[in-house]
């Protein structure tokens, strides 16, 4: 085997595990007890505050807010067991995310920006940058006011 072929065959196998890895590759990340930042690719122990980071991009995500179920309360006071009741299940009531200073001024300042006349770069989930359309800064605008109600006090 000659020098030339024996580097690319060891350059192939150097690279061999992020050309393996896939696409929707991702990470948990969250402060310990003692405040150390943990990073992982199992999720943290329940009731633990975390972000999903996206390999590719490094864009990092909150969680989608855990669903629960609020019962309906019955004339005397009780609450029903689900095989008591025969009516349909009650709506589904999202348990969102306490006050965050740090997200509100976030927020706060992507609403300022997309409110200018400025054009506005994004990148899409694939890590491409694109410009922003007046229906794509609307799309965000709802987002920003959105984020601002549930962060802000």
């Amino acid at each position: 085997m000659t020098y030339r072929a024996s580097a690319f065959l060891l350059a192939g196998l150097w690279l061999m595990p992020w050309l393996a890895s896939p696409a929707t590759a991702q990470y948990y990340q969250w402060n310990d007890s003692a405040g150390n930042r943990v990073l992982s690719d199992r999720p943290p122990p329940a009731g633990t505050d975390f972000t999903i980071v996206n390999v590719q991009t490094g864009r990092a995500t909150s969680p989608e807010p855990e669903l629960e179920s609020e019962p309906e309360a019955q004339p005397d006071g009780e609450t029903p067991s689900p095989a008591e009741s025969s009516a349909p299940a009650a709506p589904l009531i999202a348990k969102g995310p306490e006050k965050d200073p740090e997200r509100c001024a976030a927020a706060e300042a992507n609403l300022r920006d997309l409110n200018t006349y400025a054009r506005i770069r994004m990148s899409d989930t694939d890590g491409n940058i694109r410009f922003l359309s007046e229906e794509d800064k609307e799309v965000e605008r709802d987002k920003a006011r959105r984020a601002i109600d549930v962060y802000c006090e």
